[in-house]
């Protein structure tokens, strides 16, 4: 199995009041989101893997979504361009589980993709009125993921543990990304925005097969202007 040696991820969540100021300004915020990767590794690859081990009656699921939290600082520079340092955590947005069995015995598999990133965004906002906006952003990322596996076996009638292994893969990589979304001012010093973005530069599937193509974000987050 091999994994994450080439470009990673990317994905954002920013944002700064939409009541912008003719003065430079500072802001922070906090935000959630619904990440998700496409394509995902090929669930029959994994489930072939475990029974070329001699694995049996294997049910697997697998998922390609998960929740994704950051926090952002920026800076405007004016009205309408703005620069962003930002923290993603994707919380496993890739994962795989496994039931099967081993001889009469249980087993149970999992593989869990993690990552985090840093990123720089430049911002450029166009006012609609007062307090709201719509903006789009470029983006680069280098980004920490780490891949984890685990095989644990217990026995069917007394439930010990017999058997547990487990592997860890991390590595660095870097991603573009590319994200509009709008801003609604709720007071002079904060507001929400929802944004949506495209991140490309993935890395490799955990079965070396081809590339995660790209990963997408919606999120939600509140600013505060200093």
């Amino acid at each position: 199995m091999r994994i994450l040696r080439c470009p990673l991820v990317a994905l954002v969540l920013t944002f700064s009041p939409c009541t912008v100021s003719a003065e430079p300004t500072w802001y922070l915020s906090l935000g959630v989101g619904r990440a998700r990767i496409q394509p995902i590794p090929d669930k029959s690859n994994q489930d072939a893997a475990l029974a070329s081990s001699g694995f049996t009656g294997i049910e697997s699921s697998d998922s390609d979504n998960a929740t994704a939290s950051g926090i952002i600082g920026g800076y405007d520079f004016s009205d309408n361009l703005s620069i962003e340092l930002s923290y993603l955590d994707l919380h496993g947005v890739y994962s795989y589980t496994a039931q099967f069995f081993s001889g009469s015995d249980r087993g149970a598999g999992s593989t869990r993709w993690n990552g985090s990133e840093v990123g720089v965004s430049l911002l450029t906002r166009w006012p609609l009125s007062n307090v709201v906006s719509v903006f789009g952003r470029f983006s680069l990322y280098r980004m920490q993921s780490e891949l984890k596996s685990s095989t644990r076996i217990t026995s069917a009638t007394t439930g010990a543990l017999i058997s547990e292994t487990s592997s860890s893969v991390s590595g660095l990589s870097r991603a573009t990304g590319i994200g509009l979304g709008t801003s609604l001012g709720l007071t002079p010093l904060h507001s929400i925005r929802l944004e949506y973005e495209f991140a490309t530069n993935l890395p490799k599937n955990i079965d070396g097969s081809n590339d995660f193509q790209h990963l997408r974000l919606l999120s939600i987050s509140l600013v505060n202007r200093f």
